[in-house]
């Protein structure tokens, strides 16, 4: 005999005090009529109990769902009240309430999509910025120094001032409220609504435009306000990465447009890229560099390593200020580069050579004077950390949640005042790369051998941004060519 699953239905005078009352029974459910109304309540063995109300219809019962019993919300009283609203406006009338109500259902989704077409630029920006700014190309999100530089020009600098952004382990920046334990990314955008910058998409006749409405002629209005070549630039990229961003989330619809910033052409510069002059520091610069290194050790003291291990390596500041010391590999002699503190977002590795030992050396010195600094994993910690987050005046706080934050995250300070003393001009430590692939060209000739010592995945763009020429040697080889031009044509 098959088993039932349900009790045969019942019939009762309904009151709050019987629905209260009804236990649950030991079938899955069972079904209980009203004797005053055409409802019925199911009594469920996992505790629930529904109203039901039931109606002749074209040579059929049917079922309408009234809703869930609740001491507070939704009496007996409710039920009958909501069976007769059913009866009067669609039994009444000939129609089916469940064709009515999934019709309403289509509705009320047509319309959301009508409100989302409603949705003004301004609220696509806020929804990637909350999003920590995706890239919208690739998986992950932005560096924070990308995020940071678009956020400028997205929100305005008040705004993003109000904003902290951070690198983690594999990379990805992330953006965060400075105040996010007081308030949610809506009040945030409500009370910042007067933090106005009139150059910021944002707060913009573009900030303001509807979805549906933005087109190529107005970002190209937006972006041709701009006096430089440079800064249309980076404003249509920004322009285009959330129009990018709004499309691969459905804000624009289930037919999105094409990017209309795609249509929106701005010019190269014309700049002057000769190569021969890129610059570089001799070896009296270099060695003046280090004393001043010296003399500053005890004012800067991580700051002045930082560049002493960029002038003598391939590293790239960012690269360098977010080493650890699990990163230095004494087997192997490198040090290991993690892809996401690559610019070029793969693990590479530099060979530990007698001159980055030393360095490396004195670092090891520095941990010792400042015992503060064992309790950090980074090679390069902030002083800030000793100064104002000591723990028993000894041990200093290390964030889990943002473990950047007790690192340095640049070396202008220091750099400056060298820079001022040896008189190096506007000079920035960026050459100190540039100086490194040249001194390598001339001792490592071999194009392939150079690409893993300079770390660059061709030799076009050590070309294009790195080297010099060698003049002499040039002229040097095109006498030897004029040579085969006398043989030809005066002999």
């Amino acid at each position: 005999m098959q088993k039932r699953y349900w009790k045969k239905n019942k019939r009762q005078k309904f009151t709050d005090d019987f629905i209260k009352s009804l236990q649950p029974p030991s079938v899955k459910l069972e079904t209980i009529n009203d004797t005053k109304s055409n409802i019925l309540v199911r009594n469920y063995r996992s505790g629930g109990k529904v109203f039901w109300a039931y109606y002749w219809f074209k040579n059929q019962t049917i079922y309408s769902w009234l809703g869930k019993w609740h001491e507070n919300e939704f009496k007996v009283h409710d039920a009958r009240v909501k069976a007769r609203e059913i009866q009067s406006t669609y039994i009444d009338q000939g129609k089916d309430p469940r064709i009515e109500k999934a019709k309403q259902k289509i509705e009320n989704y047509r319309n959301q999509l009508l409100e989302m077409k409603k949705m003004m630029f301004k609220q696509v920006i806020e929804k990637f910025i909350e999003a920590e700014m995706p890239r919208v190309e690739g998986v992950g999100r932005m560096t924070c120094k990308s995020a940071k530089c678009m956020s400028y020009l997205l929100i305005g600098k008040k705004r993003t001032a109000k904003l902290k952004f951070f690198d983690d382990n594999k990379g990805n920046g992330n953006v965060k409220r400075k105040d996010e334990n007081l308030r949610t990314w809506k009040e945030f955008w409500s009370i910042n609504a007067k933090e106005k910058t009139g150059e910021c998409v944002y707060d913009s006749l573009l900030g303001a435009t509807y979805l549906e409405d933005i087109k190529t002629h107005k970002i190209k209005k937006y972006v041709w306000k701009f006096p430089t070549l440079s800064v249309r630039k980076d404003r249509k990229n920004g322009i285009s990465t959330v129009i990018t961003y709004g499309i691969n989330e459905d804000l624009f619809g289930e037919d999105p447009p094409i990017n209309p910033a795609f249509n929106v052409h701005i010019p190269r510069s014309e700049k002057d890229i000769t190569i021969r002059r890129n610059k570089t520091f001799g070896a009296d610069t270099l060695k003046q560099v280090w004393a001043q290194c010296e003399e500053l050790k005890d004012k800067y003291p991580f700051q002045t390593q930082v560049i002493k291990l960029l002038s003598i390596s391939s590293l790239r500041k960012e690269e360098a200020l977010k080493l650890t010391w699990n990163d230095i590999n004494y087997t192997d002699q490198v040090i290991e580069i993690k892809k996401g503190n690559s610019k070029i977002r793969i693990n590479q590795d530099i060979d530990i050579t007698p001159t980055i030992l030393k360095v490396l050396n004195e670092l090891k010195e520095l941990r010792d004077k400042h015992p503060w600094s064992h309790f950090l994993p980074w090679l390069f910690p902030s002083i800030k950390v000793r100064n104002k987050n000591l723990k028993n005046g000894s041990r200093p706080y290390f964030s889990k949640k943002y473990p950047h934050s007790s690192r340095l995250k640049d070396v202008k300070n220091c750099w400056n005042t060298i820079r001022e003393k040896v008189g190096l001009g506007k000079a920035t430590v960026n050459i100190f790369k540039k100086t490194h692939h040249n001194i390598a060209k001339e001792l490592v000739p071999d194009p392939y051998a150079l690409i893993e010592i300079t770390r660059h995945t061709n030799t076009e763009v050590l070309d294009k941004k790195y080297l010099n020429q060698n003049i002499i040697k040039r002229k040097e080889n095109a006498l030897k060519v004029d040579l085969e031009y006398k043989k030809i044509l005066l002999n």
